[in-house]
């Protein structure tokens, strides 16, 4: 079984910047994959029959996991059909996943079986060309839509030649052909590079004394309609006029804030499928109905908000742009999709910015609002609307009427239940953190060569000792800095974690279990020290801390 991971991953450059509510299907796939996990192998497949009536049935994870599930419940005809399906229609070429993986093994003594290895293994060895004829392909097609804009959406066209695609292997792809040691297949140049060169995650990264937008390889598919490298291109544009960290905005954290948030979001949906049904009047309504509930919640934590309002113009503005210049026509359709994705009550406190910031900009764009001045401000959406007269008119509306429509007290009352356990969690993490021994290592908050890559839906805020992340990895071959570490085997918010405080000064770990040569293995993390560094006691009652020897 491959089991597929969405998640959705941030990064930091330190000091720099670098699916929660489910459909049904969605809700279908983790329940089959439950019954698998329980080796209730009948009633996973069951599920996984209604899974592939809907689109989710071209999702090559999704095949293969089925294919698994459909070979353990003896349906092995089935799991022959999925699996040639994704050899044909996919290319599937782990050849050497496919041949161990147990879950198949009643498959291998079929007459069927030898074909679609060869086809598998064939697939493998055209799979360089076929990938760098699909990158090369995407990345002229982003540059032909940015330059059709133009620069009429921010007054700058955003494209730049500083692109690179990373794939799993550690190469790079580009169109520029000035970079050293390269091959070229036509017009894209490739090479090599060494591992933790740069992080496997689309951000902006420096590569060879200069800035790129890094886009992983697996984004890079017709499907996405160039909306990734679009976003990060924005990125790029973006850091040269204004710097940004786009952190965390902790006071998400806050249920008070998280009942506010998410009635906002349900009303931003109302707004925009009234926008497809052409119901001006209530996409009017509904759109006050989103300031209303955005109000409320900026007025009650005013004096953190402005954390909200940078990572909205960071993220939000990078959303907006690379849906609005990408392939995608139905952008109403991916604004929903985007709301719905995005509303995670463990992971709002990053992930909001990528859905408001789409949803807003289309609804202002709807509206004929010049909302898109220069992008050397810190953008307010509730200031953008709160100046058009218009809207003032029909802002009209009983609070109680508001909150009845856009489901405010069944988000109060899920909110609430939540907090009762986000407590248990809050406390778990301070005998863990506070009350245990732990180790703790300082870094340099000034090293911009230092990277994390983190599950943003996997986060939890301890007030003022930080924030801990439950999935997290670093990458860095400055050899000056402690090392590298990543967290292990089960990540989930409440049973493992690593603290670091909102500086990034400071990353506390849980008491190693084990320490072996520069090899530090906790209970949930590996961490992998540099020459120099060593771990000593720091006090009696146990304390530890990675320290230059």
């Amino acid at each position: 079984m491959r089991k597929a991971l969405f998640t959705i991953i941030a990064v930091f450059q330190f000091l720099t910047y670098g699916f929660a509510q489910t459909n049904p299907t969605d809700s279908l796939y983790n329940q089959a994959m439950d019954f698998y996990d329980q080796k209730k192998f009948k009633q996973s497949a069951l599920l996984f029959d209604k899974v592939l009536l809907s689109k989710s049935s071209s999702d090559p994870d999704i095949l293969y996991n089925v294919s698994c599930v459909y070979s353990l419940n003896d349906e092995s005809q089935k799991a022959l059909k999925y699996l040639n399906i994704l050899a044909d229609n996919y290319y599937y070429s782990d050849i050497e996943h496919i041949k161990t993986d147990t879950d198949l093994e009643n498959l291998r003594q079929l007459a069927e079986w030898k074909p679609l290895i060869e086809k598998v293994t064939k697939n493998k060895e055209t799979l360089p060309k076929r990938r760098r004829t699909k990158i090369q392909k995407e990345l002229l097609k982003t540059k032909n839509l940015l330059n059709a804009d133009n620069g009429k959406l921010w007054n700058g066209n955003i494209w730049n030649d500083n692109i690179l695609v990373l794939d799993e292997n550690e190469i790079i792809y580009t169109l520029r052909n000035d970079l050293t040691n390269t091959s070229n297949d036509s017009l894209l140049f490739y090479k090599s590079v060494k591992e933790k060169t740069l992080l496997h995650v689309n951000t902006n990264q420096e590569f060879e004394g200069e800035q790129w937008a890094i886009v992983q390889n697996y984004d890079i598919t017709p499907s996405d309609s160039c909306q990734t490298p679009i976003h990060e291109l924005f990125h790029l544009y973006h850091s040269k006029q204004i710097n940004i960290a786009g952190n965390i905005v902790e006071y998400l954290d806050n249920y008070k804030a998280k009942i506010f948030l998410r009635s906002e979001f349900e009303a931003l949906r109302n707004c925009i499928k009234s926008l497809q049904t052409n119901n001006e009047t209530a996409a009017k309504q509904f759109l006050n109905d989103a300031i209303y509930f955005r109000t409320k919640r900026e007025k009650q934590f005013k004096n953190q908000n402005h954390y909200a309002l940078e990572l909205e113009t960071l993220e939000g503005l990078a959303s907006y742009t690379g849906y609005k210049l990408s392939a995608y026509t139905d952008l109403y359709r991916m604004a929903i999709l985007e709301l719905n994705g995005r509303e995670n009550p463990t992971g709002l406190n990053r992930s909001f910015a990528y859905a408001t910031g789409l949803a807003y900009g289309l609804i202002f764009d709807h509206f004929q609002i010049k909302w898109r001045t220069d992008l050397k401000h810190i953008y307010s959406f509730r200031e953008i609307y709160n100046q058009q007269k218009t809207f003032k008119q029909s802002a009209g509306g009983k609070s109680e009427n508001i909150k009845q429509r856009n489901n405010y007290y069944k988000i109060e009352r899920e909110e609430i239940k939540r907090k009762l356990t986000n407590d248990s969690i809050r406390q778990f993490y301070k005998n863990l953190f506070i009350k245990q021994p732990v180790l703790v290592v300082h870094r340099d908050t000034s090293d911009k060569t230092y990277y994390m890559s983190f599950d943003m839906n996997s986060t939890f805020t301890l007030g003022k000792e930080g924030i801990v992340y439950s999935e997290i990895s670093s990458s860095s071959t400055n050899p000056l800095v402690f090392g590298n570490f990543r967290t292990t085997g089960e990540t989930q918010i409440g049973k493992t974690g690593i603290l670091i405080t909102s500086n990034f000064g400071k990353l506390t770990f849980s008491k190693p279990l084990k320490i072996e040569d520069n090899i530090i293995t906790g209970e949930n993390y590996v961490i992998e020290l540099n020459k120099g560094w060593t771990v000593k006691q720091l006090d009696k009652k146990g304390n530890l801390e990675i320290v230059k020897e």
